[in-house]
């Protein structure tokens, strides 16, 4: 209101009421017009930025879909060395338990042959006191002989 006032001063002292209702509609209509335009303005500038988005948005979506499509090669290409890895740790834990079952086995006939060895090494000193027992007598018996012999000569 303090508007209308300040544009339409001079109508209301100078006592024209009909020059100023008509300026009063003239200028309500400029003014609407002027405010008609600068939303015009102001819708075209948004619509124009809307696009430019648009437009970026497009452009961040492609570049979005290329870095993922990178990203699943990436993963495929990650995935299938983890499977190769995987493969080759369970061969190498297969050949690590053969060895390991071999070790074991080999260790168990050692042991074996070690008790066997030593069964063995007994019997041999056995038999060896008894052969050195058996040439003691056999000397003895050899000397009691050879006197034999030269008594009853």
């Amino acid at each position: 209101m303090q508007n209308w006032l300040f544009d339409n001063w001079q109508g209301l002292l100078g006592g024209g009421s009909l020059t100023t209702f008509l300026t009063y509609l003239i200028n309500r209509k400029n003014s609407k017009a002027d405010l008609l335009t600068k939303v015009a303005s102001i819708y075209d500038t948004l619509v124009e930025d809307l696009k430019n988005d648009r437009e970026n948005y497009k452009i961040e979506i492609l570049e979005f879909k290329e870095d993922f499509k990178q990203l699943r090669v990436d993963y495929r290409l990650i995935q299938q060395q983890l499977n190769t890895m995987q493969t080759e740790y369970a061969k190498e834990v297969e050949v690590s338990q053969h060895w390991e079952r071999l070790h074991r086995e080999l260790k168990e006939k050692y042991q074996d042959l070690e008790e066997i060895y030593i069964s063995i090494d007994r019997k041999y000193n056995t038999i060896e006191h008894e052969y050195e027992a058996l040439k003691k007598a056999h000397d003895k018996l050899k000397v009691d002989f050879d006197k034999y012999k030269k008594v009853n000569k």
